[in-house]
């Protein structure tokens, strides 16, 4: 991925005209509502339920770069039984082996926080306001994601509730359906990080029992509030896999694809999630 941010920064510091881009056009088009991306949270739900039920781990693999790969090619072949439309399967298998490695944990740590491993790496915050000062996304969008990334990380460290971010999202997205953003804009990306999100939210709800085997204290209680920090690791793979899908799509073509922006979310949200399952999460660590 850090190739990908420096190749944007070189598009972005050659391009002319670049300060002109208009995001959120108005016009007489139906805008967007969260609700408008449900089918892509109940996507993420089936694909934790199909690793969580039908992935067998191979144990004759030693090394956690084998065993990603392992679990991203279950998830590859069942992105084929999903509903989604044939070019929304292709970009999804692609996008899955560029965030599968968001599987392992100390990886989403490192894209939360502001932790380095060289001088090209960017974190989550960084990326949304790179894509803000390119005028890539609107001021509303920049608004809603950087509220949004301040949230994952406060829960993450603990001074936040899961239900309180549960509450902060229903919040942001109340704020969503009130801007009206149009059909092929960068509501796109947001939507679908929300829409995910609170998907996610209610699986972990309900499936505390996933999570068997990770720490003490995640098995005490069928609560929202007990299994931190494992929730945050799957909205920051949304949030991670929209946004530098964005980014690759502007890469890559000079303007950005947002139904790949969705796709991203969709499938950086499997990745991160998969790593919490319980017996996967034994397998790997």
């Amino acid at each position: 991925m850090n190739k990908i941010y420096l190749l944007f920064c070189i598009a972005l510091f050659s391009s002319c005209d670049n300060e002109n881009i208009e995001i959120n056009k108005q016009s007489n088009e139906k805008t967007l509502n969260v609700n408008d991306f449900e089918y892509l949270g109940e996507t993420h739900n089936s694909f934790l339920s199909n690793v969580y039920y039908n992935l067998e781990v191979n144990e004759k693999l030693e090394n956690t770069s084998s065993k990603i790969e392992h679990i991203n090619e279950f998830n590859i072949e069942y992105v084929d039984k999903t509903n989604l439309s044939s070019n929304e399967k292709n970009e999804l298998k692609k996008s899955l082996v560029e965030n599968k490695f968001l599987t392992k944990e100390s990886y989403l740590v490192e894209k939360i926080k502001i932790i380095r491993t060289s001088e090209e790496d960017l974190n989550i915050e960084e990326s949304i306001n790179l894509l803000h000062k390119s005028k890539l996304i609107s001021n509303e969008a920049y608004d809603i994601l950087i509220d949004f990334s301040a949230k994952l990380q406060d829960n993450y460290e603990g001074t936040l509730s899961n239900e309180d971010l549960k509450f902060s999202i229903k919040e942001l997205t109340n704020n969503f359906n009130a801007s009206n953003f149009s059909q092929n804009s960068d509501g796109v990306l947001v939507g679908s990080v929300l829409a995910i999100s609170i998907s996610s939210i209610e699986r972990w709800e309900g499936n505390v029992n996933a999570l068997d085997g990770l720490t003490a204290r995640n098995q005490k209680s069928p609560k929202l509030t007990s299994i931190a920090p494992w929730l945050a690791a799957d909205l920051v793979g949304a949030l991670w896999g929209g946004a530098t899908g964005a980014i690759a799509s502007y890469v890559g073509t000079g303007e950005i694809n947002w139904t790949a922006t969705g796709v991203g979310a969709l499938s950086g949200a499997v990745s991160g999630s998969t790593g919490a399952i319980g017996k996967i999460a034994k397998w790997l660590f």
